[in-house]
């Protein structure tokens, strides 16, 4: 049987380049106790604090940078589904590393409330990232693999995407569906820019 850290290594130097291409390890985030702290946090888990965010610069697997959670599966207990979160933007920064955290702390508190609400895929989430961009959405990648099998098992990979005031009331009143059509027609993928038109 493999340990939470085992698994971790294998996803990250295994795994995880053969899907996304090198990364770069003294960038890499993991998630704090403060972070707990900060959303209510009364019962920390020791294997929580395993989480991280893993940064990918630009390579011949995708042209932007991207940004991938590692061990958020592991530290997920049934019935919660396993997943993986990454993000895609144009440019280095800080704020990816600080949205994927702030998600994977809320999916994991998820598991001990009496709600256990899993991830909401598909449905709008508030997090004004700029004056052009108060949502996000988690939606299977467009270019990549959205079930992958890591060292522990069959996981699912969401995409983080952020979306505006007109894209968000736009899968409100048509659907979800509709929406990654549209970002499908006009954009061709889901890089996450924090100043852009609509697509709707």
């Amino acid at each position: 049987m493999l340990l939470i850290d085992d698994s971790e290594k294998i996803d990250e130097e295994d795994v995880y380049p053969d899907l996304f291409g090198d990364f770069d390890r003294q960038a890499s985030v993991p998630l704090s106790a403060s972070l707990f702290k900060q959303l209510g946090c009364r019962q920390l888990q020791p294997q929580w604090l395993d989480c991280r965010v893993m940064v990918s610069p630009p390579n011949d697997k995708h042209p932007h940078w991207l940004y991938v959670s590692s061990g958020l599966s592991l530290a997920s207990k049934p019935p919660t589904p396993r997943y993986e979160l990454l993000l895609e933007a144009p440019q280095a920064a800080n704020w990816p590393i600080s949205l994927l955290q702030q998600l994977m702390v809320e999916h994991l508190l998820q598991q001990t409330s009496t709600n256990h609400q899993s991830l909401p895929i598909g449905e709008p989430i508030a997090q004004h990232l700029s004056e052009e961009i108060p949502g996000v959405m988690l939606l299977k990648p467009l270019h990549y693999r959205s079930d992958v099998t890591l060292a522990h098992g069959r996981t699912t990979l969401l995409q983080v995407v952020g979306i505006t005031a007109e894209e968000w009331l736009f899968a409100k009143r048509r659907s979800t569906q509709a929406l990654i059509e549209e970002f499908t027609i006009n954009q061709g993928h889901y890089v996450t820019r924090l100043h852009r038109q609509s697509v709707v």
